[in-house]
């Protein structure tokens, strides 16, 4: 549930910090979710070390148990040195597929928003299922009580919100011809000020290297003339 915060706080904030600085915003989005993606993985190792991210009782072979008393999962007695479903292990293994798939679509699609895109819904998806097995309490929402957890419905509410994003990205992304820088294609630019020297001089740029080259050709064409 924190990590869903942090999407609905951190996505507007690099949006319109983007904007601010002049970067496309969808490039710079595209790049925050890669690092979202690999930074979830160590968070992952966390959470299987603390055992704050457990399922339910479980008899699979690959079951987790906790005995260490200061461990999260010791924190409650039935969940204490009895074997349990390692959602932490399943969160890491979605992890480590979704930022593959990533990478792999990161050299392969020009389109800003793509990555973004595919994060979200990816996110969105897997914490919908995956919190089928996490020992979760199950609440309503909206008076509907479809036996979901608070993850569940927060995942649903920001697929639909998907709907509408996916819509004018799109729509409005154009893909980035390629050489061309993409954090800044598209977006105008500050003019660069004039440099130092050329602000003390009142010369424009180029000014001296045009009067040499002049000197140049002139001093050539007066040797020649001497030596016809």
């Amino acid at each position: 549930m924190a990590f869903f915060g942090a999407i609905f706080l951190v996505i507007p904030t690099i949006f319109w910090r983007a904007r601010v600085e002049r970067i496309n915003p969808l490039v710079a989005l595209d790049a925050g979710v890669l690092f979202a993606a690999a930074g979830q993985i160590f968070g992952r190792i966390g959470n299987i070390i603390n055992g704050d991210i457990i399922g339910y009782r479980s008899t699979l072979p690959w079951s987790t148990v906790y005995q260490n008393p200061n461990s999260w999962a010791c924190l409650n007695p039935a969940t204490c040195n009895v074997p349990v479903q390692p959602a932490a292990g399943y969160e890491l293994l979605t992890n480590v597929v979704v930022l593959a798939i990533m990478f792999y679509l990161a050299r392969r699609v020009s389109r800003p928003g793509v990555l973004l895109l595919f994060y979200l819904y990816a996110y969105s998806i897997t914490q919908f299922l995956l919190f089928f097995v996490r020992d979760n309490v199950i609440v309503t929402f909206l008076g509907l009580d479809w036996g979901l957890k608070q993850a569940q419905w927060t995942s649903l509410v920001l697929l639909i919100v998907l709907l509408p994003i996916t819509y004018l990205i799109s729509r409005y992304s154009k893909p980035i011809p390629e050489g061309e820088v993409a954090a800044t294609y598209g977006i105008p630019q500050k003019e660069k000020p004039a440099t130092t020297a050329t602000a003390a001089t009142g010369e424009r740029p180029g000014v001296e290297e045009a009067a040499a080259t002049a000197e140049r050709v002139k001093a050539e064409e007066v040797t020649k003339t001497a030596e016809s």
